[in-house]
Formats: C-alpha cells, structure tokens, sequence
C-alpha cells in the first residue's frame, strides 16, 4: 500500500507546473511552466499559469513570408509572432541566417518572456539569438508597466557616425536616411549601432504599424535577417492602434522623435 501511495503522488507531482525552473521574470507575469511543440518547420512555446492558463505565446513558421514592414514582396524565411498578456510583436526575415534580435527597446513583459532560459535556449536551437544589451528586466519593471515602451531620446544627425541629442522643441525628425515601403511616413527616427549599421523606428500611418529596423547594405546582416534591396531589415513591428496603442504615435506622429512612447 505504501508503494502504491508513493507511485501515485509522484505522479501526481510530475504534472505539476515546475516553478524552480522559471525566471524570475516570468514568474512575475503570471507564468509557472511553459509547453514546448515543434516540427521541422514550425514551433510554438507557451507559458501557463498554475491553473493552466495561456499567458504567453510565442509561434514561430519557416516558409514563404511576406514582409510587412520592409522593401520586398513574399520570401523564403521566418514569420514569428510573440504574444505575451496584451502585447503583441512580430519578427518577419528572410533567409535562415543566424540572428541577433535586439531587445533593448521591447516592453519588460516580452523580454522577460523571452528572456527566460526555457525559451531563449530553444530559439538558439532554431539560429534566433536575443540581444540583451541595455536591458535589464526585474520583478519590479513588469509589475509597475502600464504597457508602454520608452525609446531613445536620440535622433540621428548627419554628422559623421555620432548621434545628436534629440529633443520635442527641435520639432520631428527628418533625418532617416534609409528609405523604407511605408508610403505614408508619420515619424522616423535613426541611430548609430555599431559598425556600418544603423537603426530606424518608423510609425507608417498607412498600415498603422511601428517598426524597429537595422539598417547597414543591401544583402547585408545587422542581426535581424538579410537586409532588403534598400539596405534594411525589420526586427520588431506591432500595429500601434491596438489594445496598448500610444495616442502620441498614433496621433501626432512625431511620438518617436521626442523620445516619447511607441507600442515596440
């Protein structure tokens, strides 16, 4: 009888969520164990809640895709979208190059999605790598978001490879010097990275989407995937009239120059 009690809560136990082997981070959104499932050309990872609750999602397709947010039609690459509480981005590639994704400008809830070794160390296995450089994600962070994200408050000025402080009185920027697909530019704001590469966020009103790009040459990688004819690739891009829509961006368009708020 006592064997039969022992082999029956272990059992049980087994199906519990294993909170030990979550992040702290993710911990703090709710999540106390994740569901992993893949194919050869898709994966999915979720994080539930004790009662099993989706709170996180993450899908990741290899195949034809269409760019959204860059210069080129349908490609053969990566479509992953990532969905952590009310937050919704999306990384769109071409090619199955490694990547570097950047995750510095990305809310406190999805990077620490992301950032929990269950799920960082499965997307390595798949060539995505996170760049975590200037992130630093606490307990703290997540509980105080409201859902917004603050971006840098530099712009890019044609003045060698230095950026230039950028402030709301010296009116919106104008200084992107990649072009991009959107046909109907609200804001656009670039930055010195490193190197020959660049970085661009965009807020295209004619397809309500907020971009984050890397920008270098044509053909060229700066960690988001094979940069397009005009020398860029999207790394982020989320539909900034949404459930956590920032009216500055949405509304006066120039939200991203003023180092105010984006839904990145």
């Amino acid at each position: 009888m006592r064997a039969l009690i022992f082999v029956m809560v272990a059992a049980a136990c087994s199906t519990q969520p294993d909170e030990g082997n979550v992040s702290e981070g993710a911990r703090a959104l709710g999540i106390a164990s994740f569901e992993v499932s893949n194919t050869t050309t898709t994966l999915t990872i979720v994080g539930r809640d004790v009662i099993h609750r989706e709170l996180a999602r993450l899908d990741l397709a290899i195949g034809r895709v269409t760019i959204e947010d860059d210069d080129r039609g349908e490609v053969y690459g990566r479509n992953m979208t990532v969905k952590v509480l009310e937050q919704t981005v999306r990384h769109q590639s071409e090619g199955l190059m490694p990547l570097l994704l950047p995750l510095e400008h990305r809310s406190p809830k999805v990077q620490a999605f992301l950032l929990d070794p269950q799920v960082s160390s499965v997307l390595a296995q798949w060539g995505i790598g996170l760049d975590a450089t200037g992130s630093d994600v606490t307990a703290n962070d997540i509980s105080a978001l409201t859902g917004e994200t603050a971006l840098m408050s530099q712009c890019q000025i044609e003045n060698g490879t230095q950026p230039q402080a950028f402030s709301s009185s010296t009116g919106p920027c104008t200084s992107c010097t990649y072009s991009n697909a959107c046909g109907d530019v609200m804001a656009c704001r670039q930055f010195f990275v490193s190197g020959p590469n660049y970085g661009q966020f965009v807020c295209c009103r004619s397809t309500q989407r907020a971009t984050e790009r890397r920008c270098s040459s044509p053909g060229a990688n700066a960690g988001c995937g094979t940069n397009g004819p005009n020398g860029c690739s999207p790394c982020w891009g989320a539909d900034y009239y949404s459930s956590w829509d920032v009216p500055g961006c949405a509304v006066s368009g120039a939200a991203l120059c003023a180092g105010s708020y984006c839904p990145l």
